[in-house]
């Protein structure tokens, strides 16, 4: 069903082009890549913190939640675009309370965005924020819920969210 376009799917085809093109070396892919960076940024970036909405239905109305994993995929994307066409772009965002799973995909994108800009503060923040829940909200059973601030009591725990964690401790390295 084609009821909208969403950030979650066109920040990994945006992903995904730039990988074809570096495949292949067809150009069309990279401009698939750059069409879709560009068309998601202008309809579903908030101008006011530069975070993305989550999708847009045809009659142009927007789905206002915001998730990690679509700020995180949308700085892969630009960092991927950036390393093939050399176009800077001014990449600001912030992150937002989410999903341990959304925030491990968030922390992918930072990855790539530091291997450009060499500036450690957004990885070293995501890193300080993990280590800060491993260490201080961990149940009796040694499991993390959803909120990693621990103001929130959460008698069950999803395995995602914690599963999560064994990616994000390697890409700490």
């Amino acid at each position: 069903q084609k009821e909208g376009k969403h950030t979650c799917s066109n920040a990994p085809s945006a992903v995904l082009g730039v990988k074809l093109y570096r495949l292949t070396k067809d150009s069309k892919y990279l401009e698939k890549a750059k069409e879709t960076y560009a068309w998601t940024k202008k309809n579903l970036c908030d101008p006011n913190d530069h975070l993305y909405w989550d999708n847009i239905n045809l009659k142009g109305n927007i789905a206002k939640e915001k998730y990690a994993y679509n700020s995180g995929q949308m700085i892969q994307a630009g960092v991927l675009l950036y390393e093939e066409t050399g176009d800077k772009k001014d990449p600001t965002f912030k992150v937002h309370k989410d999903m341990a799973w959304f925030n491990v995909i968030l922390f992918r994108g930072l990855k790539a965005l530091y291997k450009i800009d060499k500036n450690p503060a957004y990885v070293n923040a995501m890193v300080e924020n993990v280590l800060h829940a491993w260490e201080n909200y961990r149940d009796e059973n040694g499991l993390l819920g959803r909120d990693w601030s621990g103001h929130k009591e959460e008698p069950y725990k999803w395995l995602l969210d914690n599963a999560c964690l064994i990616e994000f401790f390697a890409e700490i390295n």
